[in-house]
């Protein structure tokens, strides 16, 4: 009898401890779910990082860094009213975006590092947007006022002091800037090939040497290489994804005067360009402004009141002498 309570009792024992069990497992599994949920709700945040960005506060002529996207967005539309119609008519050769995949931008950044411009020996200081054309009329375009489809060329540039106010202090470089690995760009090419359509855009488009020129209708823009480092030091952000970097056609207006006057400009109505991160939408290079938010915001933090007039924009405009 005495071994049949034992029994018993060690079978009791055992049931109680597999209740015991069952109990502490489900509540593992609901704790699990219920932490699993909230990572759901919270993903990572895209901006994670960003203040540790430079701003380029002080960065040569470019003065700063972020642009509140309203702004932006206001003169990306500025160049589609004043840019890209004439006589009430679309043009539709004028490009108004060009991408920049982010191994193109970490090569440009790694050049402008660690390369000098092999005349001269001086170290390269930023970069030259020219803004170009083909060099034929292109049958697509049919009975359109403009028949070349525009591009960009991208030079590095070095500091050498003009020797008057209507030439920029910072001299193009002739040389191609080389890619690392397989990274490919039609936007970096040899000078010989890229002169002649850059040469085009200002006959075609800007139409010098004519009554009709369009000195409002930037032929190149600089930026200062401090802003390639930092789009460089965005790629890299841990959560953000951005795939590269929109090249936008935008223009100034008369409501838009930043603090420091920006060289180059001499109407309140002129094109420039806005270089804006990127991410990927729908298989699209979608500018991705909830980054340029963060970076706008980063510099209201840092004591920048009111906000810090624009940037990626405010480079050298060059209707000036800027070869």
């Amino acid at each position: 009898m005495k071994k049949i309570h034992l029994i018993l009792a060690g079978v009791l024992i055992c049931l109680y401890l597999i209740a015991c069990n069952d109990g502490v497992d489900n509540n593992s599994s609901t704790d699990s779910t219920s932490h699993r949920n909230t990572v759901a709700s919270n993903p990572p945040d895209p901006c994670e990082g960003i203040d540790d960005i430079d701003l380029c506060k002080d960065a040569g002529e470019i003065g700063n860094l972020v642009i509140e996207t309203s702004v932006a967005q206001k003169m990306m539309t500025n160049f589609e009213t004043f840019f890209k119609t004439e006589g009430g008519k679309n043009i539709r050769a004028f490009e108004p975006v060009y991408w920049l995949d982010k191994c193109t931008i970490e090569s440009i950044a790694e050049y402008l590092r660690t390369q000098t411009d092999p005349v001269t020996k001086k170290r390269f200081d930023g970069i030259r947007i020219f803004i170009a054309c083909e060099i034929k009329d292109n049958a697509y375009y049919g009975t359109d006022p403009y028949k070349r489809r525009t591009s960009i060329n991208i030079f590095p540039t070095y500091y050498e002091k003009a020797a008057s106010s209507n030439k920029s202090d910072h001299k193009t470089s002739k040389q191609k800037i080389s890619l690392v690995g397989i990274c490919s760009s039609a936007y970096l090419q040899d000078f010989s090939v890229a002169d002649p359509q850059n040469k085009a855009f200002k006959k075609i488009y800007r139409k010098e040497a004519t009554p009709q020129l369009k000195n409002n209708l930037s032929e190149s823009i600089w930026i200062d290489a401090c802003i390639i480092y930092t789009l460089e030091k965005l790629i890299k952000l841990p959560n953000a994804n951005i795939d590269g970097a929109n090249v936008n056609m935008a223009a100034y207006d008369n409501a838009i005067q930043p603090t420091n006057p920006v060289r180059g400009r001499y109407t309140d109505i002129q094109s420039t360009v806005l270089v804006v991160p990127t991410h990927l939408v729908g298989g699209k290079h979608e500018d991705y402004w909830y980054i340029v938010d963060c970076l706008f915001k980063h510099a209201k933090a840092n004591g920048w009141a009111p906000a810090p007039p624009g940037g990626f924009n405010h480079g050298e405009l060059c209707p000036q002498v800027c070869e």
